[in-house]
């Protein structure tokens, strides 16, 4: 049920729907951009047909990331309004994804010249601002898990490909690279320094534990070790450096790939279940060959040389792990289904507010974990003891039966008197309300940021506003940061 305590000044929603409505959703935005993207990719796919070990299938696998994961992966981190300048550069971000990508395609068409490095320039602003939205997040949350580090460091690392993807268009060959270098350098950060600390981090949300946390920490120092042993491979420093280097990242990378099959195995849905299942197999494979090819100073296979890298490799990074984990992580986040249809459409009752949570999943309502508060870290929203399980989408829930208020009772009951049990039931509840916001309080003066990230969600507020105006049949005044919702005892 709903119980709303006025501690601010209060806010209808219907007073800022209107001017929401009239502003472009960047989250829809995105997933327009990556389903546009993809059908851009698959046209260059078709125009180039390249073979599996030419150097455009390289370039295939490249620009797959700025056109269809890019916009995904933002999408998944999208933060919510806590801070707003957070949000303006991660929605700036969004809104030049899609032209600065689509002139990637051009400017491969070119050869190597100051045209086509002009071309990839708006790529490199957009991942300034991509990255600049992870320092922003690194300074919001200081440290506080490091699975939500290692997103930010995602985040981060893709300035760097950005970098490197105008150096290979304009034929620069920093420190004597050989081109090609120059242009796997750049898919590298693309989706070893970009998707893989991402997904990661993600799924250390769900599982915890040690093993998370050291795939956590691996993938994050993973990207840049590889690159500054291959640097010092190319200055002439001792080989062993490459290979700790990649042994460490493909390490990290099996644990990454393991932690997606336990997360597939808890999966209520069978398609998200095979995705994430997929996604971990073919990680797998990547990294073991990784891992291969950086013992090739001391354990050399004389067929595992860079084409057959490109073809299986690069392939099962960008195809395997790359498309098929955002599918996976959009598709349990409700990305790719309609899930934020109106409660009342998925729900004629008030069973919304019952408990019907499977595996951290309710239909109707946005149960992605960024959606409500995991932004800032999995372990804060454990320490919401005083939290309903539905508002967070996937903890233990309050079991309390709480009479409706006569601000949200439907208009046949309000004029009926309670009776005196219900009054002393009322009276005992609301102590126990009470306790629960001095919890809220509390936690509030030790964790500023995480109860303003839980409480002040948009989609708590929709939800607050939908369950009283379409299931008690009133309108709904939402006193932003003091909203609670308790379920009802099944």
């Amino acid at each position: 049920m709903l119980i709303t305590k006025n501690l601010h000044e209060p806010t209808t929603m219907t007073q800022t729907s209107s001017r929401k409505h009239s502003e472009i959703d960047p989250a829809k935005y995105a997933l327009r951009s990556a389903w546009l993207g993809g059908a851009i990719w698959l046209i260059a796919l078709l125009w180039w047909r390249p073979s599996p070990f030419s150097p455009q299938l390289a370039i295939a696998m490249l620009l797959l990331a700025p056109l269809v994961l890019v916009p995904l992966a933002l999408r998944l981190v999208e933060p919510d309004g806590t801070w707003i300048v957070l949000r303006a550069v991660w929605r700036m971000a969004i809104m030049l994804q899609l032209p600065a990508a689509i002139l990637l395609a051009p400017a491969f068409l070119l050869a190597p010249s100051w045209i086509a490095a002009a071309l990839t320039s708006p790529w490199l602003i957009t991942t300034m601002l991509i990255a600049l939205t992870g320092v922003l997040r690194v300074w919001l949350q200081s440290f506080r898990s490091a699975e939500e580090t290692a997103i930010s460091a995602g985040l981060v690392y893709v300035v760097v490909g950005g970098a490197w993807l105008v150096l290979d268009r304009l034929g620069a060959r920093p420190l004597n690279f050989e081109p090609i270098i120059v242009l796997l350098t750049a898919i590298h950060f693309h989706y070893a320094g970009f998707l893989l600390p991402i997904f990661t981090g993600m799924a250390a949300r769900i599982l915890k534990g040690g093993v998370a946390k050291l795939a956590v920490i691996g993938v994050t120092v993973g990207a840049p070790l590889v690159a500054m042993g291959i640097t010092a491979t190319q200055l002439g420093f001792s080989t062993w450096l490459e290979t700790i280097a990649v042994w460490i990242t493909s390490l990290a990378g099996l644990l990454t790939a393991a932690l997606h099959i336990r997360v597939a195995m808890q999966q209520p849905s069978r398609s998200v279940k095979i995705l994430f299942a997929l996604c971990g197999l073919a990680l797998a494979c990547s990294m073991i060959l990784s891992a291969l090819y950086g013992a090739r100073f001391y354990f050399p296979l004389a067929w595992l040389d860079i084409p057959w890298m490109r073809a299986l490799h690069g392939s099962a990074n960008a195809l395997g792990f790359g498309l098929i984990g955002i599918l996976g992580w959009s598709w349990r986040a409700g990305h790719l289904r309609n899930r934020r249809k109106p409660i009342a459409e998925q729900r004629r009752s008030t069973q919304i507010l019952n408990r019907e949570v499977i595996d951290g999943e309710m239909d109707g309502v946005v149960d992605d974990d960024h959606q409500h508060g995991a932004d800032f870290g999995r372990g804060a929203i454990d320490a919401f003891p005083f939290m309903p399980g539905p508002l967070l989408g996937a903890h233990d829930q309050t079991r309390e039966t709480i009479t409706i208020d006569e601000h949200v009772r439907p208009e046949d009951d309000r004029e009926r008197p309670a009776p005196a049990s219900d009054e002393r039931e009322r009276r005992s509840i609301d102590q126990r309300v009470n306790e629960r916001h001095a919890e809220a309080r509390s936690f509030l003066s030790r964790h500023p940021i995480g109860l303003q990230h839980v409480i002040a969600d948009e989609v708590a507020n929709q939800l607050v506003h939908e369950c009283a105006s379409r299931f008690f049949r009133c309108e709904a005044t939402v006193f932003i940061n003091e909203t609670i919702i308790v379920p009802e005892a099944g």
